[in-house]
């Protein structure tokens, strides 16, 4: 039953890519018009301006970093590059991992049973 509903999931997800990509390309902005954008966005940079009592004295361009990594991150996703977020711990077996915390107190003598 799981290599049967693994199958079902993976068609689902491919289906859902080729028509959000259709869909992209016949209503949304073109592929490469988006890639492009992308690019950009990966050296992106910014003014910052500095001011006193109100008035612009200064201003520099820096790096956006926060708009650099967003590109990144949406590059990596798009190239099915990011890992799985969700983290299982599973035994040996495949079934998941029975844990127990015993907490102790040091200045406790261990009795002996």
């Amino acid at each position: 039953m799981g290599e049967i509903d693994e199958k079902i999931g993976q068609e689902t997800l491919d289906s859902v890519r080729a028509n959000t990509i259709r869909l992209l390309n016949e209503k949304g902005p073109k592929l490469d018009r988006v890639l492009l954008r992308l690019r950009q966005a990966l050296s992106a940079k910014e003014t910052k301006f500095f001011q006193f009592q109100g008035m612009v004295m200064d201003s520099r361009e820096v790096v956006a970093h926060n708009i650099r990594l967003a590109a990144a991150k949406l590059t990596l996703e798009l190239h099915d590059a990011m890992p799985n977020q969700k983290h299982e711990f599973l035994g040996a077996d495949g079934k998941d991992l029975d844990w127990r915390i015993e907490i102790v107190d040091p200045k406790e003598k261990k009795s002996e049973k």
